[in-house]
């Protein structure tokens, strides 16, 4: 009979730490960076932030290197409205994934939005000795803007090549200046588009993710992109073609279709122009010739 109880005990303990594992294994399964990134993107489409964010960081302290994580909790961050804390978390995953394309674009889209260029000098509206006049030429195939030191070639309604000229261009500059601040713009060559539809940027520019480290940087190597203004800020909606010379910048780009544009009803252009190293801060407003 004794053996018969020890039997039955040890059948029970087996069966006991079985369901025990089993339920283990499913509670570790719920808890899996898959499973949480899964709940993090389901909450952040249901703009349940706060959840979001809970799901993401516990991605991100299981597992350092997942970068979508690290995503996930920047966009999360700027439902909130917090950019600063969604480029925290980012160059948290930069410094865990230095050769993530992915986050480093996003480094650059929010370092632009938090830092968007001064158009403009104390009073809010441009400085008068800034303001030029363009003339528009159209032709069967394409329309042509030109005023001084700017060139605007329009191919259709969305697509365009724009060159900014009379200026002076090196193939590298130094960034990451002691003087920059964090995430700062340290250098951009860039023109604004004004439009019934909004306004959009094409344009260079580079940014101090780490002041104090002195990098040089050649200006192929810089983000060119486009933008399109969203409120007091801008989002980069995606890569243009760069070519410059030692006077001369040029972009082609096509406004993407998802984006109401059109080049018929542009009404001003500014180019803007920024280097610390140099100091220069170049501000041009450009309007119609009546």
């Amino acid at each position: 009979m004794r053996k018969y109880i020890i039997i039955a005990l040890v059948i029970a303990l087996v069966a006991g730490a079985a369901i025990f594992l089993s339920m283990r294994g499913e509670e570790d399964g719920a808890n899996s960076p898959a499973q949480l990134l899964s709940l993090g993107e389901r909450f952040l489409l249901e703009l349940d932030y706060e959840q979001a964010l809970v799901q993401f960081l516990r991605v991100i302290e299981i597992e350092p290197m997942n970068e979508r994580a690290y995503l996930g909790a920047a966009e999360t961050y700027i439902g909130m409205g917090d950019i600063d804390a969604a480029i925290a978390i980012l160059e948290q995953g930069l410094a865990a994934l230095p050769d993530s394309a992915e986050i480093i674009n996003k480094l650059n889209e929010y370092g632009f939005a938090a830092n968007p260029p001064n158009v403009s000098d104390e009073t809010g509206k441009p400085n008068e000795d800034d303001n030029f006049q363009f003339i528009t030429e159209i032709s069967s195939d394409e329309i042509n803007v030109t005023a001084e030191s700017l060139t605007v070639k329009v191919i259709d309604n969305r697509s365009a090549t724009i060159i900014i000229s009379d200026i002076i261009l090196k193939d590298s500059y130094m960034t990451n200046l002691s003087a920059s601040g964090k995430n700062a713009t340290e250098y951009r060559w860039g023109v604004i588009i004004y439009g019934d539809n909004g306004k959009y940027d094409v344009s260079t520019m580079t940014f101090a993710y780490e002041p104090g480290k002195n990098d040089v940087k050649a200006i192929s190597d810089m983000q060119h992109s486009l933008w399109v203004g969203v409120e007091s800020s801008f989002h980069n909606i995606g890569e243009v073609e760069m070519s410059y010379t030692s006077d001369s910048i040029t972009w082609s780009f096509t406004v993407p279709d998802e984006y109401p544009f059109d080049f018929s009803t542009v009404s001003k252009y500014e180019v803007q122009i920024y280097n610390i190293y140099d100091n220069i801060s170049t501000n041009r407003v450009y309007t119609p010739n009546s």
